[in-house]
């Protein structure tokens, strides 16, 4: 059979037809692309990189050390590199809310769904405890210096341990817009709903539980935003300025006079040693963070939209001496960045994103990763070539003084428990809800650590001294669910021979899990090399136990690398009986499991 024959005039019309379709689109996105050249600079058509998630991003993704962590349809929670590597995926245990906060430790606070439940999960996707809320929350958990965290409730503040035991709930009026946001002294600000006047007002919370201050700002607030020792504030008539708390008291540092058309502060993005502002008429102006002098000014139209957007569709942040700035619409996303100190440019970029893209966010090692449809996240390379090699993600040793509050208060109840048995505090502590007495059970931990470090000082040799009331101590230390007395776990391993003092302490740290500068995981291996010989087998299975308990709960490579290489080296010692390796081999098998 003979192919069918088209007439040949038709022919013609059909491939005039195509012809002038070609034409008419190559003339609509050649101009197209022109325009946005000429407004934006240079185009990106390529992505850098994609990975699929397992399912449709559902909120804005969180920035961590290493890349960014990201909560899917289907109950999933990934881990990203900045490049899209996926490090991990866990089968969340119920749907997730747009609640979660990533701590500087790259620990996970994720409220569910329904707001009723709080999950921790560490470093590496484990899940470390949950708990039930006593009311739904209504913002993100914010992470405390010590390792405790805060939710704020419709007509509540909670605040939980590194364990999840609740230390304590305060009822407060209606909350607010504004998020819990933590002051320069480590108070925290919750922001309510009642107003007096046209002016918003709060109430500053100490991290124990108790109502220190209620403020009243001097007009409607626009933008909040921590800086280095104080807080930036805006408010809808213009005025932005820094609050801090001086002689416990909240005060303003310094006001920030209205732009001449009194746009409003939208945006605070807050730098080293500078800050800026966006303003709702799209002005950017810089200000040095101590003096509050102008730096530099720049108008940038094209944020104007962004300004106004949620964070579904802009995203601001600082990274290596820039100020950057992404917003996603249909046509694509936009991207800019100003050098903090003279306000350059130094980076400006139309990119062409999927039509449905949202939830931009900038890596640390500037990625710009978008969400789109398909389960599909896109990320764009925003490092300028020629400076490149200069970027580092560098993550510094943290001192263990900025993990800790330094806190007082001149409330009388805190005193009280001065006088109470030991263990009766260790009920309390174990049982949660002892609210503002925790700051009298710090204080006396505190004075008996401090009695035990001028023991060793005036010995000025190993002791085995008051053995019976240091275990005590031990025992308060471990049920505290803070980073505050860490230091005693060294304190005790370097300056005592008591076996029994040994087991306690190590008991302790692995109690504790919660150690972010690896003090105690550092003291155990010392301990280790210095005598693993002397040790007797209970002590060397409990500095077993407590190694795989601080190496599970910080979820670092760095901290299970160490923890095997101790555990490798205990199998070599010779022992009566072989229960030493035994039990070894069994800790060994979880660690095992913490990998896979």
């Amino acid at each position: 059979m003979k192919p069918p024959q088209f007439p040949v005039k038709g022919l013609k019309k059909i491939t005039k037809r195509i012809f002038l379709c070609i034409v008419w689109a190559a003339v609509f996105f050649s101009d197209g692309i022109l325009r946005t050249e000429e407004k934006h600079g240079s185009i990106i058509n390529d992505v850098s990189w994609q990975s699929v998630l397992g399912g449709n991003v559902l909120c804005a993704p969180k920035r961590t050390s290493y890349g960014f962590a990201a909560v899917s349809e289907g109950k999933i929670l990934s881990a990203c590199t900045g490049n899209g590597t996926v490090i991990w995926r866990r089968r969340l245990n119920e749907e997730a809310s747009p609640f979660y906060t990533v701590s500087k430790e790259d620990f996970i606070y994720l409220v569910s769904a329904d707001g009723m439940n709080l999950y921790l999960y560490n470093p590496d996707g484990i899940l470390l405890w949950q708990c039930r809320l006593i009311e739904k929350a209504v913002s993100p958990p914010l992470c405390g210096r010590d390792g405790r965290v805060f939710i704020a409730g419709k007509n509540s503040v909670s605040c939980y341990g590194t364990q999840g035991t609740k230390k304590w709930t305060i009822s407060l009026p209606a909350a607010g817009s504004f998020n819990l946001t933590e002051m320069n002294d480590g108070s925290i600000l919750y922001i309510q709903q009642e107003k007096k006047g046209e002016a918003d007002t709060g109430k500053r919370i100490s991290p124990y539980g108790e109502v220190l201050e209620d403020i009243v700002f001097k007009g409607e607030l626009s933008v909040l935003s921590s800086a280095e020792n104080t807080l930036i504030i805006g408010l809808k008539t213009g005025t932005a300025g820094f609050i801090s708390v001086r002689e416990a008291e909240t005060k303003t540092v310094r006001s920030i006079s209205p732009l001449a058309n009194k746009a409003v502060p939208q945006t605070v993005i807050s730098g080293k040693e500078e800050f800026c502002i966006l303003y709702s008429d799209a002005s950017l102006c810089s200000y040095d963070l101590k003096t509050g002098t102008l730096l530099w000014e720049a108008q940038n139209p094209q944020l104007k939209a962004g300004a106004l957007q949620t964070e579904q569709h802009f995203y601001t942040v600082y990274e290596n001496g820039a100020y950057h700035f992404a917003y996603t619409e249909k046509s694509g996303t936009y991207t800019v960045s100003y050098d903090s100190k003279s306000g350059k440019i130094t980076g400006e970029k139309m990119l062409r994103t999927q039509k449905d893209a949202r939830f931009p966010l900038i890596t640390s090692s500037l990625y710009l990763i978008v969400c789109g449809g398909k389960w599909i996240v896109s990320g764009y390379d925003l490092k300028n070539k020629e400076h490149s090699g200069a970027l580092q993600n560098l993550n510094p040793a943290k001192n263990i003084g900025s993990t800790t509050y330094n806190f007082k208060s001149e409330n009388k109840r805190f005193y009280a428990s001065s006088y109470e048995r030991t263990a009766d505090i260790a009920a309390a502590l174990k049982q949660g809800d002892f609210g503002t007495k925790e700051y009298g059970y710090k204080r006396r931990i505190q004075s008996d650590l401090n009695d035990y470090r001028d023991e060793y000082a005036v010995l000025q040799k190993r002791s085995s001294v008051n053995t019976a009331a240091k275990i005590n101590t031990l025992s308060l230390i471990e049920r505290f669910e803070t980073a505050d007395f860490n230091y005693a776990v060294p304190l005790f391993l370097k300056n005592e021979t008591e076996p029994a003092l040994f087991a306690a302490a190590l008991h302790c740290a692995g109690k504790l899990g919660y150690d972010p500068d690896g003090t105690m995981l550092e003291a155990i291996e010392h301990l280790y090399e210095a005598k693993k010989t002397s040790l007797g087998d209970a002590v060397l299975i409990e500095l077993a136990e407590s190694v795989y308990s601080l190496c599970r709960y910080m979820g670092r490579p760095a901290f299970i690398k160490r923890g095997k290489a101790i555990l490798s080296d205990m199998l070599s010692l010779r022992t009566r009986d072989g229960t030493l390796q035994t039990r070894i081999r069994e800790i060994m098998l979880r660690f095992i499991e913490l990998e896979n």
